[in-house]
């Protein structure tokens, strides 16, 4: 992950970082529509209703997990932050059952939310450099370094 990537991946995120909580919604409906058995994870957001933006279970989640890819974005350029707040996070998601191919299937939904607003805008090399480091870092927590 290079000075560039992250500047790069800034530059992409200031478009979604105005509406966190739209941004999450199409994000998880994206999620969803990859892979339709991660419903059965988010049981709070399924019992809510349809998965829509009337859901305001989807809603709240979508906030929650935005920001923290927002901090994560803020923080790229300082390493021990950006370690510390991704550790964590792999950490809480092990007893959710939360691993590496739920990452991947999150960085897939991210991806084309990303696209389908940015077009040829959006820096696919970069965010792919910075997701990498997000990744691992997430490993780490659940210490699969």
């Amino acid at each position: 992950m290079s000075v560039n990537d992250i500047k790069a991946v800034r530059e992409n995120w200031r478009v979604f970082h105005d509406d966190l909580t739209a941004t999450g919604i199409s994000v998880f409906q994206e999620l969803f529509r990859l892979n339709d058995s991660y419903e059965d994870m988010f049981r709070g957001i399924r019992d809510a209703g349809d998965v829509t933006s009337s859901n305001a279970k989807l809603r709240e989640h979508s906030i929650r997990v935005m920001c923290s890819f927002d901090s994560w974005i803020i923080a790229l350029c300082d390493a021990p932050v950006l370690e510390g707040l991704l550790v964590r996070q792999g950490e809480e998601h092990v007893p959710r059952k939360v691993f590496r191919q739920h990452f991947l299937d999150m960085k897939k939904a991210l991806i084309s939310v990303m696209t389908k607003r940015l077009g040829a805008k959006f820096n696919a090399s970069a965010f792919n450099a910075v997701y990498d480091k997000i990744l691992a870092l997430l490993m780490k927590g659940q210490n699969h370094d």
